[in-house]
């Protein structure tokens, strides 16, 4: 909605987008021009058809085995929308299951990296590593 200098008139526009593209985010850009005179307004937007979350994709930068001290760097790419949670668990040598929070890093909208940083104990754990996402959907529904 635009007024006029002296607030005597409003102009209302309506910027329809027939078959928006997935996944857009970002901002949109109505423009108008009467004579010499250019009126614009930008909104942020963004667009998503579903609510879906993808298995996680794991990387590591340990190719061989490990020994006691080492650093351990594990990645997970986690894709889904709302954007997703993740952390990684494993169980120690008791049986006890260990949570660890990890950074991360939006990719895109729908994609996150998640990096999870330790140093290898081989004295009191066996692991069996385990990264755990989660998103909310707009009902409140987890998946």
């Amino acid at each position: 909605t635009t007024k006029s200098k002296d607030g005597d008139f409003a102009l209302e526009s309506v910027l329809s987008i027939p078959e928006p593209p997935k996944y857009l985010s970002g901002k949109i850009k109505c423009a108008a021009r009467e004579g010499s005179v250019d009126v614009a307004e930008s909104v942020s937007v963004t667009i998503n058809d579903r609510e879906y979350l993808n298995v996680p994709v794991s990387s590591s930068a340990v190719e061989e085995g490990v020994r006691n001290g080492d650093a351990v760097i594990i990645k997970y790419l986690v894709e889904g929308f709302p954007p997703p949670d993740a952390t990684m668990t494993y169980n120690n040598i008791k049986g006890e299951i260990i949570k660890m929070n990890g950074t991360e890093e939006k990719l895109s909208l729908t994609q996150t990296e998640f990096k999870f940083e330790f140093n290898a104990s081989c004295d009191d754990v066996s692991y069996t590593l385990f990264c755990n996402a989660e998103t909310s959907t707009t009902t409140g529904r987890v998946i």
